[in-house]
């Protein structure tokens, strides 16, 4: 294999097996919708459908044709890829959205709206409770300046709010009738 050859996309088991704590090198790189290098595109498609089977969704929410869409561009999506020894292993997706959430300690405010609201779409590692979720995330969090409690959550699966309580304290998310879970830091001023 030359050196300028891009990486051969491997599958879930054989990527199951790079030893994440041990790696030489963990690098997250960031990409702005609509850009995005088509070295990555294979071992996108790959980590995109285990993320939708994770979730038991029918289609990936995320892909490299959804990624460099119009509507990624509108929500200002940003693609967060987590490479260890050079290998494509997680990523998360991010963007903002125009949205309303209804705030259950203030009941007199009713629906408030919340423009530009920074929002995690979307977040897929391949080596679970490997501290790789927690090293994408923070890199997120650290690149925005946005604290953990002030993002909301799309359609989080049942491991996200565990996932949130042990790396950055959050707890009891309040899950919204527009699908995202946001936490009580959220409504801080």
């Amino acid at each position: 294999k030359r050196f300028s050859d891009p990486p051969v996309p491997r599958t879930p088991t054989q990527l199951a097996f790079v030893p994440p704590l041990m790696a030489s090198t963990t690098a997250v790189k960031t990409f702005a919708a609509p850009s995005l290098p088509p070295s990555i595109f294979p071992q996108l498609t790959i980590l995109g459908q285990a993320s939708a089977d994770a979730q038991d969704l029918k289609a990936p929410i995320t892909s490299p044709e959804l990624f460099t869409a119009d509507k990624a561009v509108r929500e200002r999506q940003e693609l967060h890829v987590l490479e260890v020894d050079g290998e494509v292993v997680g990523y998360a997706k991010t963007g903002f959205k125009d949205l309303w959430f209804y705030n259950p300690t203030d009941q007199k405010a009713g629906l408030q709206s919340h423009p530009s609201t920074p929002c995690l779409l979307d977040i897929f590692v391949f080596s679970q409770r490997s501290g790789l979720g927690r090293v994408l995330f923070s890199r997120v969090l650290e690149s925005s300046g946005v604290e953990a409690g002030r993002w909301a959550y799309d359609r989080p699966s049942f491991r996200l709010p565990g996932f949130l309580r042990k790396g950055w304290g959050l707890e009891e998310g309040e899950k919204q009738s527009n699908g995202f879970m946001v936490f009580g830091e959220f409504f801080e001023d």
